[in-house]
């Protein structure tokens, strides 16, 4: 393996020197030159008080990288103050605690999203079958629109109906007074020409019982000249009569 190059002390708190591949810690080897120490109260040194290179000086060298498995040697811990520990873990726990609420708010957020997304999903049905309910009323309101129009018409028609029922009616209670009119002057008539007939017949009855008398005055007064001839006429002014009584009877 070939060399590494050191870094200086002022970059970090372990200072690297090179060693060969075949580098092995054994108590009786000789080992590399130490490098010179750092001065004291560096400012890159946790320790002011003690050079970053400590261990060589006090003869104890890094492992090898051999039996550290490493082609570097391991860099010793930077050492750190109680306060600053302390503040760390304040600072990491209040960073837990934050990541715990951003968990606890992501997954409320998470919850409210499900939450609004079955309420959406669920308002999307309702919706559905609202337009589904809607659709069936506007059938059922088409239908009666067309029930009543039918009814509307058949209405029409019997309203129709009902005035040539009436104009019917009319008609024939026009008729029936005309008829009723005629029948009342045909009675009228009836009547007066039976008075009048009666007036007639009672007329030429009194005429006839008038032309009786005279005939008989001049009979009687013919039959105080001739006394035969008086009874002959007599005889014959009583058949005269009774044929002409017959006569009008039967009229």
């Amino acid at each position: 393996m070939g060399s590494h190059t050191p870094q200086p002390s002022s970059v970090g708190t372990y200072s690297f020197m090179p060693y060969p591949a075949e580098y092995a810690f054994s108590p009786g080897m000789t080992y590399p030159p130490m490098p010179p120490m750092d001065h004291p109260g560096s400012p890159y040194s946790p320790h002011p008080h003690f050079p970053s290179n400590l261990a060589f000086h006090m003869g104890h060298p890094p492992p090898s990288p051999i039996t550290s498995h490493s082609h570097l040697p391991p860099s010793p811990p930077a050492p750190s103050s109680p306060g600053r520990s302390d503040r760390e873990r304040d600072r990491e726990h209040d960073r837990e605690r934050e990541r715990e609420r951003e968990r606890d708010r992501v997954s409320t957020e998470t919850k409210m999203i499900r939450q609004l997304c079955t309420t959406i999903a669920k308002m999307q049905g309702t919706m559905k079958d609202l337009a589904e309910r809607q659709t069936e009323i506007l059938d059922r309101m088409s239908l009666l629109e067309q029930r009543s129009e039918r009814a509307n018409e058949s209405i029409e028609r019997i309203l129709e109906n009902t005035e040539m029922a009436m104009e019917d009616s009319k008609s024939i209670r026009t008729r029936v007074e005309d008829n009723e009119s005629q029948d009342a002057f045909e009675t009228r008539l009836t009547d007066l020409m039976d008075n009048v007939v009666e007036k007639l017949i009672g007329g030429i009855g009194q005429e006839l019982k008038e032309i009786k008398k005279m005939v008989n005055n001049v009979d009687r007064y013919n039959s105080l000249r001739d006394p035969f001839a008086l009874a002959q006429r007599v005889s014959d002014a009583d058949l005269l009569g009774e044929e002409e009584q017959e006569e009008v009877k039967g009229i």
